[in-house]
C-alpha cells in the first residue's frame, strides 16, 4: 500500500477485491501471469535485494524510470533523474536499507519524448516475519499532471503579486509596495535604532512634454528616467 492522503492534490486512495472468476476455456495460471496485483496497480514497483540490485519491478517502472533490467544497480536508474533530484533518492534509498520507511520525494525523469515527468518516490524496507531487512521496494506515482498544475498556480499568484506591487509602465515597485518598504524600514529603526533617510526625486518640466508632444512620448520618457 501507498499513503497518499498527506498529498495536497489525492483525497484519498480506494482499492477494489472481487472474486477469482475462473472462465471456461481459460487458463488460470496465463491470467494469473498477466494480470498480478503490481502490473495493475497504479504505481510503478522496483524490488531490490541486500546488495541494492534489482530482481522485480513491474511494467509501469519502467515506464516511469526507463528500462530496468534484473540484476540492475540503483545508480543506473537514480541517474537518469535530474541532477538536483538525486541526492533526494539516495537519501530515501538509504532510509530503507537501515529499515525506516522514507518520506515520499517528487522527481523529475526525462520520458521517452524528452518532456519532463514528475514522479513521487518512495522507499520502504523489505522484513521478513521477524524483522530482519532483506532489501527494500520502491514505489513511484505520476504526479506530472498535479505538479505541473501547482507549478502553473504558483507562476499565476507570483504574476498577480508583480502587477499589485509594480508599476505597469515602468516596472518599478508602486505605492503600495514602496509604503510597505517604509514600513519595514521604519520597523527596523525602532528596533535597531539607527537612522532612517528617505530620497524624493521630482521629474522637473514634465506636463510641458505630454501637453506638447502626447502622452506616448512621456511615457517613453518616464521610462528612461525609471531605467
Amino acid at each position: 500500500t501507498v499513503n497518499l492522503l498527506d498529498d495536497p492534490a489525492i483525497g484519498g486512495v480506494v482499492t477494489a477485491f472481487g472474486p477469482h472468476m475462473t472462465h471456461e476455456g481459460t487458463d488460470d495460471t496465463e491470467r494469473a501471469d498477466t494480470m498480478r496485483l503490481s502490473d495493475i496497480m497504479p504505481v510503478g514497483v522496483v524490488q531490490a535485494g541486500r546488495s541494492g540490485t534489482c530482481y522485480f519491478r513491474n511494467h509501469l517502472s519502467v515506464h516511469h524510470l526507463g528500462p530496468i533490467e534484473r540484476g540492475d544497480p540503483p545508480e543506473r536508474w537514480i541517474a537518469r533523474a535530474r541532477d538536483e533530484d538525486q541526492d533526494g533518492l539516495w537519501r530515501a534509498l538509504k532510509e530503507a536499507e537501515a529499515g525506516r520507511r522514507s518520506d515520499p520525494v517528487v522527481v523529475c525523469f526525462s520520458q521517452s519524448d524528452g518532456s519532463p515527468g514528475w514522479f513521487r518516490v518512495e522507499f520502504s524496507p523489505h522484513l521478513t516475519r521477524s524483522g530482519e531487512s532483506v532489501g527494500w521496494v520502491a514505489t513511484t506515482l505520476d504526479v506530472t499532471a498535479e505538479t505541473e498544475a501547482r507549478q502553473e498556480l504558483h507562476d499565476a499568484q507570483q504574476r498577480l503579486w508583480h502587477l499589485a506591487n509594480h508599476d505597469a509602465l515602468t516596472g518599478l515597485p508602486n505605492r503600495p509596495a514602496m509604503l510597505d518598504r517604509i514600513d519595514s524600514a521604519l520597523a527596523r529603526q525602532r528596533r535597531d535604532g539607527h537612522g532612517v533617510a528617505l530620497l524624493y526625486c521630482d521629474l522637473d518640466g514634465f506636463k510641458p512634454v505630454n501637453d506638447t508632444y502626447g502622452h506616448e512620448m512621456g511615457d517613453r520618457i518616464i521610462s528612461i528616467v525609471a531605467e
